[in-house]
């Protein structure tokens, strides 16, 4: 799981509403349909070049087609308001929040007040399904927490990978398989 793939479902199911990270730092986007095709065209290539063929082949927007956290941001949000998920009771708030002291207000104000308060009413109400989705909330939002904190490196910092291997095996490629094989994100619009 990628990085912005497990932050943008957890913000877009409505669990995470805010995420600690620099909306304006570039991120390293890929769809995945490209990165298949790099992999194959590099296992291809090294097949063609035998024993002994070492090359790196990084499938990657950074340096190609960048696109800045707040860009997908935007777009999470835009895509989960309009399509919400049956599996989720809450709605897609996603943000991300450079400054550490308006994210801990936010944290606090959107997911840990809620959770302590549902955590309270879980405790005098008599009813099993309320204490059982309390418990369910209360692993879900430990769980964005461990996530927001294992990735609070990458989404803070900004990481340019080269292309340029990935792009000249593609362009060695016949042209018939250059169009079956895409690999260049240049022409994704973030």
């Amino acid at each position: 799981v990628s990085a912005g793939g497990a932050l943008f479902l957890t913000g877009g199911l409505g669990f995470m509403p805010v995420q600690p990270g620099n909306p304006d730092l570039i991120g390293d986007q890929i769809p995945v349909d490209l990165v298949v095709n790099c992999i194959l065209i590099a296992a291809a290539e090294a097949a063609a070049r035998g024993a002994g063929f070492f090359n790196i082949f990084h499938s990657s927007s950074s340096t190609t087609n960048p696109v800045k956290w707040s860009t997908c941001a935007d777009a999470v949000s835009h895509y989960w308001r309009a399509r919400p998920s049956a599996k989720s009771q809450l709605t897609c708030q996603y943000t991300m929040v450079h400054n550490p002291i308006v994210y801990q207000w936010q944290y606090l104000t959107k997911v840990h007040i809620p959770a302590l308060a549902l955590s309270a009413y879980s405790t005098v109400s008599r009813s099993a399904s309320v204490k059982r989705k309390s418990a369910d909330f209360a692993k879900v939002i430990r769980r964005c927490r461990v996530l927001a904190q294992t990735f609070f490196h990458f989404v803070n910092n900004e990481w340019f990978y080269d292309a340029a291997n990935a792009l000249a095996a593609h362009a060695a490629l016949t042209e018939r398989d250059r169009g079956r094989f895409p690999v260049d994100p240049s022409g994704v619009v973030w």
